[in-house]
C-alpha cells in the first residue's frame, strides 16, 4: 500500500514542525532587576539585571562545591604558601 501526502497536507505539516523548531529555541527568559548594592538570590538558570551598570547576570550552575556537611567535622587541605 502506497500512502501519498496532497500538497496542503504536506505543507501544513512542514509548518507545523517549523513553528516547534521555533519556539523550542526562543529564548523568553525573564530577568530581574536588583540594584548593586543590596542582596539578592538567583536560582540555576536565573537572570538579573543591573540597569545602573547596564548588565545582566545569569546563574549557570555550580561546578564545585566544597562545603562541609551539616554536623561534620571537615578538614581541608589548602595550598601552602611561602
Amino acid at each position: 500500500m502506497k500512502l501519498t501526502l496532497q500538497k496542503p497536507v504536506l505543507g501544513l505539516m512542514l509548518s507545523l514542525v517549523l513553528v516547534a523548531l521555533l519556539l523550542g529555541c526562543s529564548s523568553a527568559t525573564q530577568s530581574t532587576e536588583v540594584l548593586l548594592d543590596k542582596e539578592f538570590s538567583l536560582s540555576v538558570g536565573q537572570t538579573a539585571t543591573l540597569k545602573s551598570e547596564n548588565m545582566t547576570i545569569r546563574f549557570e550552575g555550580v561546578t564545585e562545591d566544597s562545603r562541609c556537611p551539616i554536623g561534620a567535622t571537615c578538614i581541608l587541605g589548602g595550598p601552602s604558601f611561602r
